[in-house]
């Protein structure tokens, strides 16, 4: 919960420096683009083999 806290009131802080975002922009920007540990790479074979094979049990 503190960490939660403290990350809103870091974007709010952004968000009121000058920025033209909004804390869901933000949070919008960091989950997309800026977190780290966030894959880029194309997906592997076994990736693309499960998402074929969920594909065929559930369809899109």
């Amino acid at each position: 919960d503190d960490i939660l806290l403290a990350h809103c009131k870091r974007v709010t802080r952004i968000s009121v420096a000058g920025l033209q975002r909004n804390g869901k922009s933000c949070r919008l920007r960091w989950i997309n683009y800026l977190r780290p540990g966030l894959k880029r790479d194309v997906f592997t074979e076994r990736e693309e083999e499960i998402i074929m094979g969920l594909h065929d049990v559930l369809g899109n």
